[in-house]
This record gives structure tokens, sequence and C-alpha cells, in this order.
């Protein structure tokens, strides 16, 4: 959890309300989910940076793609109105292949089929690459399955937390008619003290 001074309060877990309307076939209620990270973070690194795989009658050797990559093929696209899902596609495959060979050991073209394989070779390397949600609506109990991506998260929960405390500067100065620095210098449970004294 992060407070509204963009502090860790708790490293422990996630906490958040994810919306059925966000989710693929769903209503418009709320579903709150909260659970431990640490079993993600503790986990064993991947035994090697690569790995190989059959596909079809070619050996392919895999490899996650990096940060750097990501991001160039961001800048690559990312400004194109006119690049195609299909060109980006493309490009994320090739950088995620680091060989594609035949089974006598040549060069070959990487196939045009081979995301599937490829994509599950990278989760293989990198199992939080993608992290996804099992959870339980609590109107039906029908279980179901949402993306969770936690850079997103963070920067919600970011986004909340500057918010409110613009809010409590707001609220402050005009009960107080203190300069907003020295309402900023205050503690979050200072702040809150003096909010509920303004509220009466």
């Amino acid at each position: 959890m992060i407070d509204e001074d963009g502090e860790i309060i708790d490293e422990g877990g996630f906490e958040g309300k994810i919306s059925e309307e966000e989710l693929e076939g769903s209503g418009a209620a709320a579903v709150e989910a909260s659970f431990g990270v640490g079993h993600m973070l503790d986990g064993d690194a991947a035994a090697s940076e690569t790995i190989d795989i059959v596909h079809g009658d070619l050996r392919l050797t895999v490899c996650a793609p990096s940060a750097g990559e990501i991001a160039a093929l961001t800048r690559q696209y990312g400004g194109d109105g006119d690049a195609d899902i299909e060109s980006v596609r493309r490009a994320l495959l090739q950088s995620c292949v680091v060989r594609c060979q035949t089974a006598s050991g040549k060069a070959a073209d990487l196939p045009e089929d081979a995301d599937a394989a490829v994509a599950a070779a990278v989760e293989t390397l990198d199992p939080l690459a993608a992290i996804a949600l099992t959870l339980t609506c609590p109107h039906c109990n029908a279980a179901f399955e949402t993306p969770f991506d936690p850079t997103d998260f963070v920067w919600r929960e970011l986004a909340t937390a500057a918010n409110r405390l613009l809010w409590e500067v707001d609220q402050l100065a005009r009960a107080y008619s203190w300069p907003e620095a020295d309402i900023l210098a205050l503690s979050p449970t200072r702040r809150r003290a003096y909010l509920e004294i303004a509220a009466g």
C-alpha cells in the first residue's frame, strides 16, 4: 500500500478494487482482492537466461525481452499511428528468439506460427512477465481470471495518493490559512488529525 506522501506502508501485499467493467463479459459490480507478494519476490531466479524449444522441425533458442528492447520497440512503433499490429508482433517475436535452426544446425527463418510457443517459453523463463489473478465473483461465486499489471496498479495508487494530498492541503489551507509548505511539512497522521478537528 502507498500513502499520500508516496511512501510504501505495506510491503507484504497489494490491495485494491477491480471494477468488473474492466473485465471481459462482466457487469458493473466491484471485486476487492488482497494478496501477498512475498512468494513472487522470493521465487527462484530462472536457471538460465535462455531456453531451447522445438517447434516443428526447428530448434529455437528463446530469451525474455529486456526492458531496453521493449523501450526500443515502444520508441520505434509507439508514436507511429500507421504501424500495424502484425509489424509490432513480429518485431517483438524476433527480439525473443536468439537462434532459429534446423535439426542439422543450419540457420532458418522464424516461422509465422511460432508466437504461441515462444510466448510459452518466455513465461517459463520469467513467470512474472504475465500475472493473472484467479478471483471469485461475490454475487454468483463464479471463478474468473483477470490480468494484473503491478506497474499500472502502483501508478494508480500514486495518483490516488497525490489527489488525496492535494485535497488535504486545500482543506487545511481553507480552515487554518496555513501556507502549503507548512501543511506538507506535517506528517500524514497530524494532517488527518487537523482535518478531523476542522470538520468538527
